[in-house]
């Protein structure tokens, strides 16, 4: 299990690439941004919010 971790972690895997920029056609957002993002796809229409039933939980109550 240690042999493992120490690959895992050894930072070989550390490194940027392009895959979003390559799959999406845009660069990758910062999450620093993700709040931004969330209110203008919000305002967009992107997300609607969904109607509460009697007896239902709260939180992640967005429907794509």
């Amino acid at each position: 299990m240690t042999a493992i971790f120490d690959t895992l972690l050894d930072d070989r895997n550390a490194h940027l690439s392009d895959g979003v920029r390559e799959v999406l056609g845009r660069a990758p957002r910062n999450f620093g941004d993700f709040g931004d993002f969330v209110r203008e796809e919000a305002e967009a229409g992107t997300w609607k919010a969904l109607e509460r039933r009697p007896g239902q939980g709260g939180g992640g109550d967005l429907e794509a």
